[in-house]
């Protein structure tokens, strides 16, 4: 699966409730939380975003569950949350997805980018259902929500991927990070 984390134990992504962003300042501020996904591109997303403070937490088969956490537990987060999660997680959880994204998307003053997901089946389910989720959700007037196209991106390019079928090559990393980077600044305000 994924990463290798299907088989830790994931936190209940629907109870998580995230802070609203401070009321000034932070327009150019980004907390990017992740898996091996958002851990290998950490060192392209900054040269992306300059002037931008670009803080990455991510971590090696990270489940959707422990990133949502992680957001929780953040006092004050930033106006802008890019999310690079649901790779480690059973691909017939959409519920959880949903709940999540639902939860990033919809803080007063915050806006949220998510990525549509490559890996092979799990389960002999593959992640069609949860790419159709983030679409339709990218395109809910009611959600502050960009989203990164990564399952089209590879599509149309099969060289951004590694043999793994999971993670991306050196050249899929750099324009995974250009991908976040337009999403993040799309959601910047002004």
């Amino acid at each position: 699966m994924g990463c290798g984390a299907r088989d830790r134990e994931d936190a209940d992504a629907s109870a998580v409730r995230i802070a609203a962003p401070p009321e000034q300042g932070g327009e150019r501020d980004v907390l990017v939380v992740g898996d091996s996904l958002a851990e290998g591109m950490a060192s392209f997303l900054p040269g992306t975003l300059p002037g931008w403070r670009v803080r990455i937490d991510a971590e090696w088969g990270r489940p959707l569950g422990e990133g949502m956490q992680i957001l929780a537990g953040e006092p004050a987060p930033p106006a802008i949350l890019a999310i690079s999660l649901f790779t480690n997680n059973d691909p017939r959880d959409v519920a959880a997805l949903e709940a999540a994204v639902r939860a990033t998307a919809r803080r007063p003053g915050g806006c949220a980018v998510w990525a549509t997901i490559v890996a092979p089946p799990y389960e002999g389910v593959g992640h069609e259902a949860a790419n159709g989720l983030l679409r339709r959700l990218a395109r809910a007037p009611a959600l502050e929500l960009e989203l990164v196209d990564w399952a089209r991106a590879v599509q149309r390019d099969p060289s951004l991927m590694s043999d793994d079928e999971v993670h991306a090559s050196p050249a899929g990393y750099r324009a995974r990070a250009r991908m976040y980077a337009r999403a993040i600044r799309a959601c910047a305000p002004g």
